[in-house]
């Protein structure tokens, strides 16, 4: 092959790379209100199955014994919340209401504060709910304490 038909046929392919790449980046962000709901129902599903594999025991002969399910209680905390304090988080300060945007997006509002906890009782952020933020609130991905996923 010589170099100019090299250099055309290298020509052709960043150039349908860049349209591939257009295109991906446009159908992203038309999907993200759509993959954010779809990853809250998601989550409800994994949980209430979770419930039912917690309830339920099998016994060595195959017969399903249920057990007694205890109520949730209240997580216990450290010390009461104080009415009116300034939210901390950056994605609490850009998006103002944290209940009322997860209820717009079909999540539930404490799985979106869970993504400002830190350690063991913080959620992960969706990868994309993150650059969603990123791109139309400016909070930073490296601002979320469990990271994404």
């Amino acid at each position: 092959m010589s170099p100019q038909v090299k250099q055309t046929r290298l020509q052709e392919l960043h150039s349908r790379l860049a349209s591939a790449r257009a295109e991906f980046d446009r159908l992203r962000l038309e999907y993200a209100d759509k993959a954010i709901q779809l990853t809250a129902q998601i989550a409800a599903i994994e949980a209430e199955a979770q419930d039912l594999l917690n309830s339920v025991r099998v016994s060595s002969i195959g017969t399903v014994t249920t057990r007694k399910s205890r109520p949730r209680q209240a997580p216990q905390r450290a010390e009461p919340r104080r009415s009116g304090r300034p939210a901390t988080s950056a994605f609490a300060k850009a998006v103002g209401n944290v209940r009322e945007w997860a209820e717009k997006r079909g999540l539930s509002p404490n799985t979106a504060k869970k993504w400002t906890v830190k350690g063991k009782n913080g959620a992960r952020v969706p990868q994309i709910v993150a650059e969603e933020l990123k791109r139309t609130h400016g909070v930073p991905i490296s601002s979320w304490p469990n990271g994404t996923y």
